[in-house]
């Protein structure tokens, strides 16, 4: 499924304020929608942005990243996502600011993307600190899928009321308000296409100097063809499909029963069912992978035990097309089932595989 790049529903500008929270005007994100509410303060005192909260809309909004710091004056940002399956007029309100002495300031500034996953919709993420005056940047903390959109930003206070932002070579301005706002200068920016963790401005300011600053970005991941009927039906359980689910071999690790990875089971009758991830490694790859399966308590040598390749799941390696290909060419069993243990899930080709690739399994 395409992400679609960034689309605007509310900028509020730079705003004084003098309580420990706000409230902004009204906007309407898409159906089937991520909204990202970008939370700029420029304060007196110091303060956790982490512990800030956000609500509204009858959404779930999730402070995915937040930082930022200073001395005599502090520069924070807090980013908030929520999933939205039908779009509604929506205020933002954001709690536990921290209000000290004045010049107190905050900038909101929300967007919304469509095609993301619904499984996650946020990957990789960073924050930085920089007060440079040119070039700047800060780095993810994992390289970007090709197929998901970075957003990123600054926000600085700067010694003057003049100056300008220059974005990334390839970035696309999203807001930049630096120059026209006397205490809390802000932009953001976009890209797509990348799998570079670099994210840069050609230079932070240009005609003045920053007392404070803090850059941030974070990788919103897009979906599989699964994830836009989930969201719209609210399918994507084991017994209806829907939700393409995406796997790593970290997430995957230990669970081995199928209260640990939200799956059910097939039939009553099977005593047990999970996923599992093999992993054919890097480059130039292998033929055979295996993983164990642990903590089978019931399970007994005699009981029958399958495993199966799923084309609606997918890792960051194999996407649910490959997945939905890959029983063609890749042929999975079970071997050495333990009793009161487990077993080992066995996947083997003709082919060199590279990466993780996730294995459904049930034993009864």
């Amino acid at each position: 499924m395409t992400l679609s790049s960034p689309t605007t529903l509310l900028q509020t500008g730079e705003t004084g304020i003098a309580a420990s929270s706000f409230t902004t005007s009204a906007f309407t994100p898409a159906n089937n929608s991520v909204a990202v509410a970008v939370v700029n303060f420029t304060a007196a005192g110091a303060n956790t942005p982490a512990s800030w909260t956000a609500s509204g809309g009858g959404l779930s909004w999730t402070n995915v990243l937040a930082g930022g710091g200073g001395g005599t004056v502090y520069s924070y940002v807090a980013v908030f996502v929520a999933q939205v399956t039908t779009g509604a007029s929506t205020q933002l309100t954001v709690n536990g600011l921290t209000i000290a002495g004045g010049n107190n300031y905050y900038n909101a500034d929300v967007y919304y993307l469509t095609g993301h996953n619904t499984a996650g919709p946020t990957g990789a993420t960073a924050i930085g600190t920089n007060t440079s005056a040119g070039a700047v940047s800060v780095t993810l903390s994992g390289a970007p899928s090709a197929s998901s959109v970075i957003m990123a930003g600054l926000n600085l206070a700067p010694v003057g009321s003049g100056g300008t932002t220059t974005a990334g070579a390839s970035w696309t301005a999203l807001y930049n308000n630096v120059g026209a706002a006397t205490v809390l200068d802000c932009q953001q920016q976009y890209i797509t296409g990348t799998t570079s963790a670099t994210v840069p401005w050609q230079a932070q300011i240009v005609g003045d100097t920053p007392v404070t600053a803090v850059q941030w970005a974070v990788e919103i991941v897009a979906g599989n063809a699964g994830d836009a009927a989930g969201s719209a039906t609210g399918a994507g359980d084991a017994s209806g499909g829907g939700d393409a689910t995406k796997y790593t071999v970290a997430s995957l690790a230990g669970t081995s029963d199928a209260a640990a990875v939200g799956e059910t089971s097939k039939a009553e009758s099977i005593g047990a069912s999970g996923m599992v991830a093999l992993d054919f490694g890097p480059a130039p790859g292998t033929n055979i992978a295996s993983a164990l399966v642990t903590g089978q308590t019931g399970i007994l040598s005699t009981s029958p035990a399958e495993a199966w390749i799923q084309g609606t799941d997918y890792t960051s390696d194999h996407n649910a097309y490959e997945h939905y290909m890959m029983p063609q060419s890749v042929a999975v069993s079970v071997t050495a089932v333990s009793s009161g243990v487990g077993f080992t899930v066995t996947g083997v080709t003709q082919l060199r595989l590279t990466g993780q690739v996730v294995c459904r399994w049930a034993w009864n």
